[in-house]
């Protein structure tokens, strides 16, 4: 757990997991928006590299089936070809 003490106002948060609380006289502070904007935007970052990883394994993976069907077609052919003789 973490304290931020700012103009009077006790901010209490987590490490890592954007739950906080505040107790004081002034509920709606600086100091508490920027903590709760700084975790908004550390998880969207996080959820956009899990989504640009998705991305570019869904292309790899296409790319690579496609090569995989193009060589056994191509297998295919040249076996054909040698049955037929």
């Amino acid at each position: 757990w973490g304290q931020i003490v700012y103009n009077g106002v006790v901010s209490v948060f987590t490490d890592g997991y954007g739950i906080w609380k505040q107790s004081g006289k002034d509920e709606c502070n600086m100091a508490s928006i920027n903590a709760f904007f700084g975790y908004f935007f550390s998880y969207v970052i996080l959820f956009a590299v899990f989504v640009a990883l998705t991305i570019a394994g869904c292309f790899a993976g296409i790319k690579w089936r496609k090569a995989k069907d193009a060589k056994e077609a191509a297998a295919g052919e040249r076996g054909a070809g040698n049955a037929a003789d």
